[in-house]
């Protein structure tokens, strides 16, 4: 069954754990050394960015799907699970890698795909509970059929990024545009 797979940082699993048939979260940890990434990415921008990321990757999420284009729709669509889980926990959770395993000579191949630059320094990593687990688990069915509406996706987002706002008043402000895409506020509100 193809999969895609997609690296996280700011959680530490102690198992595999099976959030949906087709989604799979374990622990990871990229083992390679500096030079040995060298031949595991495609540009040297990239190779930057990973090595200096790379002992920071905690866990791995695992999107299967029937065929590749259904694999790579489900991992796209499972990185609304990570936000949803940064909700529930309230702490930041990034995911800016993807690895690709080769077929032909079963090595793994790393791509830069969600980065973003800021002043925030990462804290360690968080180790969750069963009993989160077990909440993350449950609720995420009826978070995934609502996640569809803009205003819901748009507070989900807010919420799990506010984070890497470094001014208070931004970040405020940032969590009230959430507020108000949850009560549906058509106009400007002032405080």
């Amino acid at each position: 069954m193809p999969s895609t797979y997609t690296l996280g940082i700011g959680i530490i699993f102690e198992s595999e754990f099976e959030l949906t048939k087709n989604t799979i979260i374990r622990p990871y940890s990229i083992d390679y050394n500096h030079v040995e990434l060298m031949d595991r990415t495609l540009t040297q921008r990239e190779y930057g960015f990973i090595c200096s990321l790379a002992e920071l990757v905690t866990f791995e999420l695992e999107s299967r799907g029937s065929d590749e284009k259904s694999a790579a729709i489900q991992g796209w669509n499972d990185q609304w699970a990570l936000v949803f889980l940064s909700v529930i926990l309230r702490k930041p959770l990034y995911w800016p890698i993807s690895k690709i395993l080769s077929s032909k000579s079963n090595s793994e191949k790393f791509i830069l795909m969600n980065t973003f630059l800021g002043s925030r320094i990462f804290d360690k990593p968080y180790n969750i509970s069963q009993e989160e687990v077990d909440r993350w688990k449950l609720y995420y069915p009826i978070f995934s059929d609502l996640i569809s509406d803009s205003s819901l996706s748009h507070a989900a987002s807010v919420a799990s990024t506010h984070f890497n706002q470094s001014n208070l008043s931004i970040c405020i402000a940032t969590i009230w545009t959430g507020i108000e895409a949850m009560i549906d506020v058509d106009q400007e509100l002032r405080f």
